[in-house]
């Protein structure tokens, strides 16, 4: 997404990838009812996930003001 050419363009791709990243976290929690790791292991993969979706979140909030500061609401 980030060699899109313009800014609401990054950000549905964005959207995408926090998408992508709730299915991760569906699949982390698939396979540890599956018994293919710990519950330790769960923990610490949801929360890096958790991380990675509050910097996605961060990103895609700064983009929108930057649209909205330039007249472009997203």
């Amino acid at each position: 997404g980030h060699g899109r050419r313009s800014t609401r363009e990054f950000l549905k791709h964005l959207s995408y990838s926090a998408g992508s990243l709730c299915e991760m976290e569906t699949q982390i929690i698939l396979a540890f009812l599956l018994g293919y790791f710990s519950q330790g292991v769960q923990d610490q993969l949801l929360g890096r996930a958790a991380e990675i979706g509050r910097m996605l979140n961060g990103l895609t909030a700064a983009l929108e003001r930057k649209l909205a500061s330039e007249g472009n609401p997203a």
